[in-house]
C-alpha cells in the first residue's frame, strides 16, 4: 500500500508520498517489501499536473511507474487535463485486464491522484481527479474503474451557492474558496492513520500561528504540511508494527508546482 497527501491552496499544489511496494504472502499473513526507495511522484509538466499512485505498482518486470511515463510521453499535448485523466483511466484499465483476467480481483486495485490547473476564462484553477477501482476506503473490495474531478465535492455547503451548477459556476467556486485562503487536503492508501494523525499536526501548527510563530505561509510551508503526516505514518509504522506488518515507509518524496508551473521538490522529483 502507500500512503499519499495532496494539498491544494491558492499557492499551488503539493504532493507527498512514502515509497514501500510490498508483495503479500498468504501463507504467512506478511506483506515482503520489494522497494524501499523509488518514487511514487510524477511530474507531468506537458499537462500541467502530477501523479502520484497508490495500489497495484508492479508486475514481474513492468511497473506502474514507468508506465505512466510512457503513457504520458505518448499522448498528444492538445488534450486538456480532463482528456487526459479520461484516456489514462482507459488505458490503465486495459492494461490491468492484460494482467488480471478476473476485473475484480483484488490484487489488481489501484488509486491515481492526478492533480493540475485548468484554465476557466483566462483563470488557471487547480482540480484533482482520482482515477481508482476500489469501492470503498478499506480497500477490499474493487469495483469498475472510474475518474472524476474532486474539489467542488468536497467544498462546505455555504461555498455551493446553487443546487445544481455548471462546471464554470462548479470551479468559481472552488476559486472563491481558495481565495479565502483555505486549503483542499485529500489521502490515499492509509486514511485511518493518516487523518488522526494530520489533524493533530494541523493542531499543534495552529497553536503556533495563534502565538505568531510561524513562518509566511508560502509553497515550502505547504510543502512541510503536506509531507509530515506521510513521516509519521512512516515512523509509527517502524515503531509499533511486527516485522512483516508494515506497508508504509522507505524514503519519503514530495513535490510541489504552481500555476506558473513552477516546480519544486525536496527529494530529487523534479
Amino acid at each position: 500500500m502507500t500512503a499519499i497527501s495532496t494539498i491544494f491552496s491558492k499557492r499551488g499544489i503539493s504532493f507527498a508520498t512514502d515509497s514501500i511496494i510490498s508483495i503479500y504472502n498468504k501463507q504467512t499473513n506478511t506483506y515482503k517489501v520489494i522497494e524501499y526507495t523509488k518514487s511514487k511522484i510524477i511530474p507531468v509538466e506537458k499537462y500541467h499536473a502530477a501523479i502520484a499512485y497508490y495500489g497495484f505498482a508492479k508486475y514481474n518486470n513492468w511497473s506502474i511507474y514507468n508506465w505512466i511515463k510512457q503513457q504520458i510521453q505518448s499522448y498528444p499535448q492538445t488534450l486538456d487535463l480532463k482528456q487526459f485523466a479520461q484516456k489514462l483511466k482507459n488505458d490503465l484499465d486495459n492494461k490491468l485486464n492484460d494482467f488480471f483476467p478476473n476485473k475484480y480481483d483484488i490484487n489488481r486495485g489501484i488509486g491515481i491522484h492526478l492533480a493540475g490547473y485548468e484554465k476557466f476564462d483566462d483563470t488557471w484553477i487547480p482540480e484533482l481527479y482520482h482515477i481508482c477501482n476500489y469501492k470503498n476506503p478499506e480497500y477490499i473490495e474493487i469495483g469498475d474503474m472510474y475518474v472524476g474531478p474532486q474539489l467542488y465535492g468536497t467544498l462546505p455547503v455555504d461555498y455551493r451557492p446553487i443546487s445544481d451548477p455548471s462546471e464554470q459556476q462548479k470551479k468559481e467556486a472552488v476559486f472563491k474558496f481558495l481565495e479565502a485562503n483555505r486549503m483542499f487536503i485529500f489521502n490515499n492508501g492509509d486514511p485511518k492513520m493518516f487523518n488522526p494523525l494530520s489533524n493533530s499536526f494541523r493542531d499543534a501548527y495552529n497553536v503556533l500561528r495563534e502565538r505568531k510563530l510561524t513562518k509566511t505561509m508560502d509553497l515550502d510551508l505547504q510543502l512541510a504540511l503536506t509531507r509530515r503526516p506521510i513521516e509519521f505514518i512512516k515512523r509509527a509504522q517502524t515503531d509499533f508494527c511486527e516485522k512483516g506488518k508494515r506497508l508504509v515507509g522507505g524514503k519519503i518524496h514530495d513535490l510541489t508546482f504552481n500555476k506558473l508551473k513552477n516546480y519544486k521538490s525536496n527529494t530529487g522529483d523534479y
